[in-house]
Parts: C-alpha cells; structure tokens; sequence
C-alpha cells in the first residue's frame, strides 16, 4: 500500500560518501546508507525555499 512519508531514499551511481559530503558543505544534512544509497528526511517546519535549495544543490554534484 501506498504510505506517505517524509523520508526520501535515492540511489546514485557515484559514492554516496563524497556526494552527502558535497551536500553537507552546503549545509544539507543527509546519510550514505548504502555504498551508492542516500536517504534525506524532510521536517514539518522545511518550507519551499530550502527544498529549492536541495534541489539546487543536488544539480551541483559532480557526476
């Protein structure tokens, strides 16, 4: 069944270290729980502006 859920779970083909670690320069908390895995978790009082953000910043990871 379908659940609605705060958590995002995404693979990358890269190592997932280097990318949560690009992300965490910028200021976005995120987790490598896989060698090729990252899960975020957004929070009630995240408004569009920081998802903006995110997205702008995930355009700017290195392939």
């Amino acid at each position: 069944m379908p659940v609605d859920t705060n958590i995002v779970i995404y693979d990358i083909a890269t190592d997932a270290k280097a990318h949560t670690a690009h992300l965490e320069a910028q200021g976005i908390r995120c987790f490598a729980i896989g060698p090729k895995q990252v899960r975020m978790v957004t929070h009630l009082d995240i408004d569009d502006a920081a998802i903006d953000r995110t997205v702008g910043a995930l355009n700017t990871i290195p392939e």
